[in-house]
């Protein structure tokens, strides 16, 4: 006997109608579940029903059956209860209310206490007998598979009732569960991801596409809104075969972030170790900085760098554009202080690939434009122009490279429960949009094969 029509189709179409937040601003991260993430998905919902939804207990079930010669028998089924239930075919697919998932076929164990009554047509006596039964669906001995058979359509009944019930339950305890998640994630000490969800889902022919608000804002209780201008979701995809998710983040999303560390003051650093000390004391300086050096001659030095206004940050063709102003301020140290010497304003530009390589996010950073002008000086004039061939020169050679040089080690790109990103794929499209194409896989699979490339 098979169980047909399970409605699991329930709970996603619950979650749907219940978990998405009222809102018509528009998301600055666009989350794209393909067919072949919904699948994977179906398939690990249906792993957990499996386990989760037994032992379900059936009520007693009572039919009179007519067999020849013997007239009508009495059937009673007590004491039903199914241990175990295996999903053997399932489908997956958008609707006009939600994600359908219908499961077609499944098998079962069950046990059952069994009695049966009837008179003899010929003779004056009753006969009955009863017993217990150990069943799995479609895999029973010819006797209880009979006894199942004949209970097909009332043994089913039940079990689709009995599902049903305890779906109902799972689903709003997951809905509870989900309504009391935060609206927001905080991300560092400072700043706070709005995790929103706007508008409903759209269900498309071959996909689910769900919008997030996606700004950052500062980790107190403030609520920042979109941008108010329309923005256009990125039609660009990944290379090579579908892949289960794709994720686009807008360049609002980067501003968010740097305008909520900005306002914060959080954008200055002092500059007192550098991986070649030299560059930090007067006598390397004394070509292009003479009056430093000679007022204090190998005194070692730091450097305040602060951000003066907003930097500005557009993602185009294969790379992201960032325009910063700093001003540094150049510091002698003498007797354990830091005496300010002078200020130098810089108009830094600079442009970032980001690529992912296995599990990391890595990249690479190029300098692309780097100007300098005099703000303040407390060792008399400084000869701009020198000290910008020199300093654009270091940052070439020497601090680019190692910011390369840790950017192409990677930064480990965080499981979440127990799932990581498997063949991931990240693209700059020139809409504005960052674009991440992955499959989702359990991370005891990834380790298991990374041994394998590595062996």
């Amino acid at each position: 006997m098979g169980f047909s029509k399970f409605p699991f189709s329930i709970l996603l179409i619950c979650i749907f109608s219940s978990f998405f937040v009222e809102s018509h601003e528009e998301g600055s991260i666009v989350v794209e579940i393909s067919n072949k993430g919904l699948d994977y998905l179906k398939n690990l919902l249906i792993q957990k029903a499996e386990s989760s939804l037994v032992p379900i207990q059936l009520p007693q079930i009572e039919k009179t059956v007519h067999i020849p010669l013997l007239g009508n028998v009495d059937i009673l089924l007590s004491s039903i209860v199914i241990h175990t239930i295996n999903v053997t075919s399932s489908t997956v697919k958008t609707g006009s209310s939600g994600v359908v998932l219908n499961v077609s076929g499944a098998t079962a164990d069950m046990t059952m206490v069994w009695k049966y009554s009837y008179r003899a047509k010929y003779l004056p006596i009753s006969v009955s007998d009863k017993g217990n039964a150990s069943v799995q669906v479609e895999g029973a001995s010819w006797l209880y598979q009979g006894l199942v058979d004949a209970f097909e359509g009332k043994i089913e009944s039940a079990v689709e009732s009995a599902v049903s019930d305890k779906l109902i339950d799972a689903v709003n305890n997951l809905d509870s569960q989900l309504q009391s998640l935060p609206k927001e994630i905080p991300v560092t000490k400072t700043a706070a991801l709005n995790v929103t969800f706007v508008d409903d889902p759209e269900l498309k022919e071959s996909s689910v596409d769900v919008e997030v608000n996606g700004l950052f804002s500062p980790n107190i209780k403030t609520t920042v809104s979109g941008s108010g201008r329309r923005l256009l979701k990125s039609s660009h995809s990944c290379d090579g075969e579908d892949k289960m998710v794709k994720v686009s983040v807008h360049e609002n999303v980067l501003e968010s972030a740097l305008s909520v560390y900005f306002e914060q003051n959080k954008m200055h650093w002092t500059l007192r170790d550098l991986p070649d000390e030299e560059y930090l004391n007067t006598s390397w300086w004394k070509v292009a900085l003479p009056q430093l050096y000679n007022a204090y001659p190998d005194h070692n030095i730091s450097l305040d760098v602060s951000v003066s206004s907003l930097p500005v940050i557009e993602v185009e063709n294969k790379q992201i554009m960032a325009n910063a102003p700093v001003d540094v301020v150049i510091n002698v140290l003498e007797d354990e202080q830091a005496i300010p010497v002078a200020c130098i304003s810089i108009e830094i530009g600079v442009s970032a690939s980001p690529e992912i390589s296995g599990n990391a996010l890595a990249g690479s950073l190029q300098l692309n434009d780097f100007k300098m002008s005099l703000n303040w000086s407390n060792i008399g004039d400084i000869h701009i122009a020198l000290l910008q061939t020199l300093a654009s020169t270091t940052l070439r050679t020497a601090m680019v490279p190692y910011i390369n040089l840790k950017l192409y080690e990677g930064y480990a790109i965080p499981s979440f429960h127990g799932y990581g990103l498997e063949d991931a794929q990240i693209l700059c499209a020139d809409d504005s949009w960052i674009v991440m194409c992955s499959n989702i896989t359990p991370v005891e699979q990834l380790f298991h094969s990374y041994l394998i490339s590595v062996s």
